[in-house]
């Protein structure tokens, strides 16, 4: 056997022997392989750790004893999938050195003048530095801005106020996410604010371009150390990459920062929406989620969300006590693995996880036919249930309602076999509580649960002859028409629409005054 693959794609000889040893030996424990593998017993545990790592190898307990299997073979082609993704983001990481050590190559040439500045005092002093000789309606780029200590956020607002009005500067700013000193600014005249930095670009310090000078500072950390850097090629280059980044039109972000990137933003808008929502912020992230949350309720920003027609509402209480919230269920057919979250121009896909993987596209023309999109799929008045779980949530969604009067015909002995005496009874139970008045016409196979409800409050039932079809039922509620299909695996269709009821509700009279 070659083994020669095992080593360039980074095994070491100790793995590869564990490795083989493994395919040999089956399922095992690490006696049999420390004898098969000659590797020595204190060594084996390091290794079989790695090969775990690297997604080779996988271990189940039996009792106190830990059994270690190698994986398929097929997972060596996943972890070179892992291995090329690795490479992949090198590259993206070797481009920004390559970008930093130009710059440094720079700043060694004559006409440039570097400066490092210690401390909060310095920091300030090379700011102040830096716009000496700006020109008025000059153009000035900051990115990598993180939320800066609290002591600082009157000095950068005043720093902001006074290039807007008083040099009359075009300013454009971009956050690693929100924060206080940024809405301080939101609204200042030629100001332009963008939040959330794409992953391949993120910095540990923030840089700002004013004319030919270039700030390099770390505002956001316990330690101010600020280079003042002046130089019309370094500073054209920066001004390069900030364009780069800005007008880019898609990018990820990740964990909780990403998270926070674009929930922090999303509340500068007056509503918010999502398409195919899980509330996967709550299981991940539920303690950034109660504070959002929090801060949205206090802006009123108005959130719709379409809920993945797979998801089970276990939380439903807490959901009823959000305010400037609505929630609709999303239709089989267009549900995901993902959330796709609108607001502003951007569409934010996102995929929940330990660790979230979070997709933008900013894009105006894009993100109005997603609008439509959304509007379409909450304002259509016809859904489908599938399966016996399917329709009784249709059921009890015929309750939500604010009208009194709930009218049934054609229910059958099969509607009662499938859902069960438990829940017909309940239904019936949670309907007069409402103080819903019901009529109800049922097939004849059904006499005998209607003798029952007939002794209910505000229930009338009537029995049809054996020739009538017992295989649909239709229920009418306010605005609301429901058909259930009784198959063994049931199905059944709900449409929200006035006149529709209306004709269906003068069928059910026909029917009801014979």
């Amino acid at each position: 056997m070659d083994l020669e693959l095992l080593k360039e794609i980074g095994l070491t000889e100790g793995e590869i022997k564990v490795y083989i040893a493994l395919f040999k030996l089956g399922s095992t424990s690490t006696g049999a392989l420390i004898k098969e593998s000659q590797v020595h017993a204190s060594k084996v545990y390091p290794i079989l750790d790695r090969l775990m790592e690297k997604g080779l190898v996988s271990y189940i307990k039996e009792g106190k004893k830990t059994i270690y299997t190698a994986n398929p073979a097929t997972t060596i082609i996943s972890y070179l999938d892992k291995l090329q993704s690795k490479i992949a983001q090198q590259k993206l990481s070797a481009k920004n050195l390559i970008f930093e050590l130009d710059i440094l190559k720079s700043v060694g040439k004559k006409d440039t003048e570097a400066t490092l500045f210690k401390g909060v005092k310095g920091l300030k002093a090379a700011y102040n530095l830096a716009i000496k000789d700006i020109k008025k309606n000059e153009i000035v780029y900051s990115m990598f801005l993180p939320p800066v200590a609290d002591h600082l956020v009157p000095f950068f607002v005043n720093f902001v106020t006074k290039l807007s009005k008083e040099y009359k500067t075009k300013q454009f700013l971009m956050f690693n996410q929100n924060c206080p000193e940024a809405e301080a600014v939101r609204g200042l005249p030629n100001l332009n604010l963008k939040f959330g930095v794409p992953q391949e670009y993120k910095s540990p310090a923030e840089i700002c371009v004013y004319g030919d000078n270039v700030v390099i500072s770390t505002t956001g950390g316990d330690e101010y150390i600020t280079f003042l850097i002046k130089n019309r090629e370094i500073s054209n280059s920066f001004k390069n990459q900030f364009s780069s980044i800005w007008n880019q039109q898609s990018y990820t972000l990740t964990g909780l920062e990403g998270v926070k990137s674009v929930f922090d933003e999303s509340l500068n808008y007056g509503q918010i929406r999502f398409i195919g929502g899980n509330w996967g912020i709550v299981k991940y992230y539920k303690d950034f989620f109660k504070n959002w949350n929090l801060r949205r309720e206090n802006k009123k920003v108005l959130w719709y969300d379409l809920v993945d027609s797979s998801f089970i509402v276990d939380e439903k209480e807490k959901r009823d006590k959000l305010q400037y919230y609505l929630l609709k269920k999303l239709p089989e057919q267009v549900t995901g693995p993902g959330v796709t979250f609108l607001y502003g121009n951007k569409i934010v896909y996102i995929i929940w996880g330990q660790e979230t993987i979070i997709n933008v596209i900013e894009n105006r023309e894009l993100a109005n036919q997603y609008s439509k999109y959304f509007d379409y799929l909450w304002n259509q008045n016809v859904k489908t249930y599938s399966n016996k779980e399917g329709v009784k949530e249709l059921l009890n969604s015929m309750l939500k309602t604010n009208s009194k009067e709930y009218f049934a015909y054609g229910g059958p002995q099969k509607s009662h076999d499938i859902l069960g005496n438990n829940f017909w009874k309940n239904f019936h139970e949670k309907r007069v509580k409402k103080g819903i008045n019901a009529q109800l016409v049922f097939h004849a196979s059904l006499e005998w649960w209607g003798n029952k409800l007939n002794n209910y409050d505000l229930t009338n039932v009537k029995i049809t002859n054996t020739n009538f079809e017992e295989l649909t039922e239709t229920i009418i509620c306010g605005s609301k028409v429901a058909i259930i299909v009784w198959l063994d695996n049931p199905f059944g269709i709900l449409i929200e629409e006035s006149l529709v009821a209306n004709s269906y509700k003068k069928f059910f009279d026909l029917i009801w005054e014979k």
